[in-house]
């Protein structure tokens, strides 16, 4: 009754554990590796689902109705960028590279350098240095600039903890009546690959990029438009009709002006 992913966490478990089982030990486990294939296709694993971005909207607005305006930022770079939640979560000042005065269109937005090499801890796929270009909303400069203004280059990025922007993400869902479309904070970053396709805002390649990801297998796995637009089909009305409100307004409500921000549903 157990999930094939707990059988791959199981085997690789004992290899870590165990050196001789390990790919490089005296003995393997053959038997168990083609037992585990054969698991995986008769019980596909679960995939996250792709955060819809009227859901992206309506957790900033719960942010920004309790104050939580560097929270709703996180929440929007997380999506935009396609940030996996730990590093959103290791960001430091240093990661937002500001926009320098060149005639280079690509040097007028800010970045994000994920893994610097100083810092010794490479990605996931064992790259450093990753560049992820904000070039999506010209507004976020005035707050980017705000956040790193006067700060050491290797402070931490963000003043809340993990814990707290987790916990404010489960109570936003729990307040806009979402708990039942099973979303996580990785599903922002399945949500901004899957939206960068569907609008056409980006090629299939260039979310490859965006995304960090090797194989076009790993791609498949988070672009996927059609899923996109079955979630959001799910949203109720009201939280649906307060979401994309968030997002008409997103420029002003985020720069401060929150005389428009709709009422919570």
């Amino acid at each position: 009754g157990h999930r094939p992913d707990e059988g791959s966490r199981l085997i690789a478990a004992l290899k870590f554990f165990v050196s001789e089982v390990s790919r490089l030990g005296d003995s393997g486990l053959p038997r168990a590796t083609r037992a585990l294939r054969g698991w995986e296709v008769c019980h596909p694993s679960l995939q996250r689902l792709p955060l819809p971005l009227e859901v992206l909207g309506g957790v900033i607005g719960f942010c920004l109705h309790h104050g939580l305006r560097e929270m709703a930022l996180r929440f929007w770079l997380c999506f935009h960028a396609y940030l996996r939640p730990g590093e959103g979560e290791d960001l430091i000042v240093g990661s937002l590279v500001p926009p320098v005065a060149s005639s280079h269109s690509a040097q007028t937005f800010w970045a994000l350098l994920l893994h610097p090499l100083e810092l010794c801890r490479p990605g996931k796929t064992g790259n450093y240095d990753e560049t992820v270009l904000l070039d999506v909303d010209p507004w976020c400069c005035t707050l980017l600039t705000q956040l790193v203004a006067g700060r050491a280059p290797d402070e931490r990025l963000w003043s809340h903890s993990y814990c707290q922007f987790s916990s404010v993400f489960r109570q936003a869902l729990t307040h806009l009546q979402l708990c039942f479309m099973g979303l996580c904070l990785y599903c922002l970053r399945h949500g901004g690959a899957s939206f960068d396709l569907r609008t056409r805002r980006r090629s299939l390649e260039e979310v490859k990029k965006r995304g960090r990801w090797r194989a076009d297998s790993s791609l498949r796995r988070y672009a996927k438009e059609s899923r996109l637009q079955a979630e959001t089909a799910k949203i109720p009305a009201a939280a649906l009709a307060f979401g994309v409100g968030v997002l008409e307004l997103l420029p002003e409500l985020m720069l401060g002006d929150l005389r428009r921000l709709p009422n919570l549903p």
